[in-house]
């Protein structure tokens, strides 16, 4: 008996390092070099708050976590 969905799903294993492959490396790059680039934080507490707001801004932005998908070839 198929579950609902289930003949639409396929699990690939992953080499044990491959940032090229891994959408999560675009999402932590665009992170990094966009939403938080010039960012300069006094504590960890101003760290967590300007990352959390980045995330946000990210989650209005699915074209890039599409492109980020793309890129590792995941489509």
């Amino acid at each position: 008996m198929h579950e609902e969905g289930g003949e639409r799903l396929h699990l690939e294993r992953f080499p044990g390092y491959a940032p090229e492959l891994d959408p999560q490396e675009g999402i932590w790059r665009h992170l990094k070099h966009v939403e938080m680039r010039n960012v300069c934080c006094a504590n960890l507490a101003e760290t967590r708050k300007k990352l959390r707001g980045a995330c946000q801004r990210l989650r209005q932005k699915p074209r890039i976590i599409r492109a980020c998908i793309a890129h590792a070839g995941l489509v």
